[in-house]
C-alpha cells in the first residue's frame, strides 16, 4: 500500500505517518477539538501494535465534563505567555501608601502594556517602574534570562481607578507605553 505525499511522492504506508493526520487536531479546528475522535486502526501497517483494538474493558474514562485539550494548546499557551510580564513598581500606591510592590501586565499592541490601576496608579509610579518579560523558573529550578524594559508614561498613560471619583466602580485598568 502507498500513500501520496506532496513533498515526497508515493511512499510505503509503513514509512508514512500511519494515518496520524487523520487523528490530529489542528490549531483553530474548533469542531474537531470539541469532540473526541476514536482512532482508526485499519490504515496501520502490519508491524504496528493494535493491542488495544480488541479490548472489551474501558481503561480510561472521562468523569464529569471532558476538559481534555490537544497538545498544541500547551504550545499556544507558552507562545502567548511571552506577552506577559512582571511589573516592579515603587512610590505611592493607589491607597496613598509609600512602598514597593509587584504586579503583572501584558502587551496589547507593540509597545503598549496593559495592567491594573492598583499596580500602576500614576505617571510618577510608572516612570520608576520596569517590566520584566520571561520572568519564569525553568524545570531545573533556575530562572530564565529576563528581558527588562522601562515604561514610558510620557508617551502614553491612561488609567481608570479602582473606585471612580463619584464613588462608583472604576475599571481598575492602566495602559502605558513601553520602551523599545
Amino acid at each position: 500500500m502507498a500513500v501520496e505525499r506532496p513533498d515526497a511522492g508515493a511512499v510505503p504506508k509503513s514509512a508514512a505517518d500511519w494515518g496520524i493526520k487523520d487523528l490530529a487536531i489542528l490549531p483553530g479546528d474548533v469542531k474537531k477539538t470539541r469532540r473526541l475522535r476514536s482512532p482508526k486502526f485499519e490504515g496501520l501497517p502490519a508491524d504496528a501494535s493494535t493491542m488495544f483494538e480488541q479490548l472489551s474493558v474501558t481503561l480510561e474514562q472521562v468523569v464529569g465534563s471532558n476538559d481534555l485539550r490537544p497538545a498544541w494548546w500547551l504550545e499556544e499557551g507558552a507562545a502567548r505567555s511571552r506577552a506577559v510580564c512582571k511589573i516592579d513598581a515603587s512610590g505611592v500606591d493607589y491607597k496613598g501608601r509609600s512602598g514597593t510592590w509587584s504586579g503583572s501586565g501584558f502587551l496589547v499592541a507593540p509597545g503598549i502594556l496593559c495592567t491594573n490601576h492598583h499596580v500602576l496608579n500614576s505617571k510618577e509610579v510608572a516612570v520608576r517602574s520596569r517590566a520584566l518579560f520571561d520572568f519564569a523558573a525553568l524545570p531545573d529550578g533556575t530562572v530564565r534570562q529576563v528581558s527588562t524594559f522601562r515604561l514610558r508614561p510620557d508617551l502614553l498613560f491612561w488609567t481608570s481607578p479602582v473606585v471612580a471619583t463619584d464613588g462608583k466602580g472604576g475599571l481598575d485598568v492602566t495602559f502605558v507605553a513601553l520602551e523599545g
